[in-house]
This record gives C-alpha cells, structure tokens and sequence, in this order.
C-alpha cells in the first residue's frame, strides 16, 4: 500500500479533515446517537435508564418500560425473525438460471455450489440476521460491501468477491447536511485500527 505522502497527499491535513467531519456529524446527531445505544442497551437487557414509575423522569427511555418481560427484544426478535426465514425461505436464497438455454445444468449446478460457498464464507447468514435486528430495533442499517477474498490475504484466493458486513449507526458517519444518507457528499466508518 503506497503512503500518502509518495502520492502528493498530506497526512495530518487527511486526519483533520476526517476528525472535522465526524466532530460535525456527532454535533448534529449526537443526541440521536445517544438514543440509539439506549435502545441497543434495552436491547441487550441493561434498562438502567428505562422508564421508571415516573414517566416524566428525564433519566427515561421513551417508549420503554422497566417490565419482568422485556418487551423491546421480544417484538425485534420476532420482526427480525419472521424477515429472516422469509429470506432465506429458499436455501440458497437464489436460483441460478440459464437466460438463453445455452448453458448445460451441471455448469448451473457448479456455479450455483461456488456462490453457496462464496455466501458460507462471506458468514451472509449470520450478518444478515444481524442487520436484520439492527433494523428492527434502530429502524436504518448500514451495510458494509467491501472487496474480500478466501483464504484471506492469500496471493492465489480460491474466490473473490463482495462482502455483507453490517455496521452500527454508532460507527457510521456521513455529511451531516445531507437529507439522507444515499445522497450524503460523503460517508464513513470509524474503525478502531491495531497492529494485530
């Protein structure tokens, strides 16, 4: 990978550029951000802040109470269930298919085993339930579509192609002017970067 400078680029102006952005984007949207990791909390069973006997308490969660049955993960649960097995009602959710009739049913067969393995690998069905929650739960879902390949960082991969990764809101930023997010001037993702 080339370093910035050897292109005519400067780095710290890069990172200032990118800490401007996500500092307007989190001064804008801070509050809702907030909310979405409460709900994730309620989520996850941690109703530290939900509604106390109190409705008007300002520590509240609006629309969640604190009840022996967790209401909130039992409705996602179930939204993001009933869409997934609709998904993947077919296994494979696709049916490879030859336009013209020009191409014989054991070519089918093996480009139809290639792309079942290309989603086992991609781990589709696991992200796609993840995204699935998230978007029941938040109601938006981000979803990451990089370039992977198996066996990762192989020179000679068995198979190339996109990934499905989705990414929580709170990693999620884009032009904070933007009226929504597919007309953004631009986006990103924050990621925490380490040697290993």
């Amino acid at each position: 990978m080339p370093i910035p400078e050897e292109i005519g680029f400067d780095t710290k102006q890069i990172i200032n550029e990118v800490v401007e952005k996500v500092e307007a984007f989190e001064n804008k949207y801070g509050e809702k951000l907030s909310k979405i990791n409460d709900y994730w909390d309620a989520y996850k069973g941690h109703l530290s802040k939900a509604r106390t006997t109190t409705p008007s308490s300002p520590s509240a969660i609006e629309g969640i109470a604190k009840t022996f049955v967790y209401e909130t993960p039992r409705a996602v649960d179930n939204l993001s269930t009933t869409r997934y097995r609709m998904i993947m009602a077919n296994d494979p959710p696709f049916e490879v298919l030859s336009q013209r009739g020009d191409i014989d049913d054991h070519t089918l067969y093996k480009i139809q085993a290639r792309h079942s393995f290309q989603l086992e690998k991609s781990e589709y069905r696991r992200n796609l339930r993840k995204a699935l929650t998230s978007l029941d739960l938040v109601g938006t879902i981000v979803v990451e579509e990089p370039w992977i390949s198996w066996p990762p960082g192989d020179i000679n991969p068995i198979w190339e192609g996109t990934g499905f990764i989705p990414r929580p809101l709170n990693q999620f930023f884009f032009a904070p002017n933007a009226l929504s997010i597919d007309v953004a001037d631009y986006v990103g993702t924050l990621d925490v970067v380490t040697p290993y």
